[in-house]
């Protein structure tokens, strides 16, 4: 997804930087998931760090705000975690391919 259509496809989470919500305000998945730290996989060695990422990216795939919480994440430069169902560094690809 490019950045333009996050952007689009969450217009009614449209927030200014000083009233962005946090992670934990959205009435997503992660924000009621009884291990919150699997949002965060690189406090995980390298086994437990793909078996965390492949189950947060699932409850992403489930979650009513994913497409918010992913706008959100690239709006604030989220550099750590799973947001939207992107890792850091899948975010990043999408950020420099919507540079160009």
């Amino acid at each position: 997804m490019k950045l333009q259509e996050a952007r689009t496809k969450t217009a009614s989470f449209d927030y200014s930087p000083d009233d962005m919500p946090r992670r934990e305000d959205m009435p997503g998945v992660c924000a009621t998931d009884p291990n919150p730290g699997f949002w965060f996989p690189e406090d995980y060695s390298y086994g437990a760090k793909q078996k965390v990422t492949e189950y947060a990216k699932a409850g992403c795939a489930r979650c009513p705000v994913r497409d918010a919480c992913l706008s959100l994440s690239l709006k604030n430069g989220e550099q750590f975690g799973i947001w939207g169902g992107l890792t850091a560094t899948a975010r990043g690809k999408l950020m420099k391919g919507n540079a160009a």
